[in-house]
């Protein structure tokens, strides 16, 4: 399995549990494309990554260096939100946002992960402070946690990558380096 074509940061957390959530849902997903779409073709959001993190030692994450295009991720965050309550769709994470690269996880779910109770911090320490690089983003998508992954152990759903607005055609789908909307 290719780690990097699974890679993604998550935007908003959300239960979609019937056909008509799933169609309120796209429709807000293409909400927040027709907003954003024509800035982020036009003007990439390129996040910088540096340094590592952890939650309680069973998620090692990359962190996102807190810049101009930090803040750009947050707004688009809150866009998220905004059009998805439009269509009474709300996150089921309390949490604040807190944008991550998810390196590592221990899931309790898959038996070759049975019995592994922390990521033990020693294995990456000598790395917790190093420049990690920087990726464009180029889409949003509307994944699901259900469904079984495609062959490259990536979450299944619908993508929109951004384009040129003169373009007639519908947005391409496609799925390395998007923001996720995990449901």
């Amino acid at each position: 399995m290719n780690v990097t074509s699974t890679l993604h940061i998550t935007l908003m957390v959300i239960n979609v549990s019937d056909e008509d959530t799933h169609e309120r849902a796209l429709r807000a997903l293409h909400n927040v494309y027709d907003e954003c779409n024509e800035v982020m073709y036009q003007d990439p959001m390129q996040l910088e990554f540096s340094g590592l993190g952890n939650f309680g030692d069973r998620v090692l994450y990359a962190k996102i260096k807190r810049d101009q295009q930090y803040r750009r991720l947050c707004s688009l965050a809150e866009s998220v939100k905004r059009h998805f309550a439009k269509v009474n769709i709300f996150s089921t994470d309390s949490r604040p946002f807190n944008p991550h690269l998810t390196i590592a996880k221990i899931d309790f779910s898959m038996k070759e992960q049975k019995g592994l109770e922390k990521i033990n911090p020693n294995l990456y320490a000598s790395l917790i402070n190093k420049h990690i690089g920087f990726q464009t983003i180029d889409g949003i998508q509307l994944l699901s946690m259900r469904s079984p992954k495609d062959d490259a152990g990536y979450y299944t759903g619908d993508s929109l990558i951004f384009k040129s607005p003169a373009t007639c055609e519908e947005p391409q789908s496609k799925r390395r380096k998007s923001l996720a909307l995990i449901n």
